[in-house]
Order: C-alpha cells, then structure tokens, then sequence
C-alpha cells in the first residue's frame, strides 16, 4: 500500500508485520516487532477447514497474504473472545 503516509510512520492506532502462517480463511498469525500476534480479521467471517469452502477460503487468504508485509489497522474492537486482536 505505498504511498500512504503511515506505511513508515504508523500513526495511533495502526502497525505493520509480516505474515508469518495463515490459520485460514480470515485468521492469520502477524509478526509485529519480535512478538507474533493472532489477528482477526474485523468484518469478515469465512468458513474454517471444517465447513464447505474452508479449504479454498485459506488457499485463497494465502495468496494474498503469506509471507507478506501487512498493514493493520485497530478496529473499534481490539480483541475478540478468543484474545485474538482484531484488524
């Protein structure tokens, strides 16, 4: 997302990492500093492996996102009722 301000001066409320495993289809684990979080994605619900489509919704989030430097942004909510942070 070059060009945007922020991408190397993380303003409050905002903070980049890189995608260390992609748990599945809107879940994925964020190295931020030298600790990694779980991250949720905020506003997306895609079925896990165990649902029809689970599989491809994960192939799918790989693509786009293994291994890859990301860009988060905190949601009103900063963790769900599984500790994961919410982005």
């Amino acid at each position: 997302m070059g060009g945007q301000a922020w991408a190397s001066q993380p303003s409050p409320g905002r903070e980049s990492g890189k995608v260390e495993k992609v748990e599945d289809g809107d879940t994925i684990k964020v190295k931020i500093g030298k600790k990694t979080y779980t991250v949720q994605y905020a506003a997306i619900s895609a079925p896990d492996g165990k649902r029809p489509f689970g599989k491809e919704s994960k192939k799918v989030n790989e693509k786009l996102v293994k291994k890859k430097m990301v860009e988060l942004e905190q949601d009103i909510t900063e963790k769900d009722t599984k500790k994961r942070l919410v982005r």
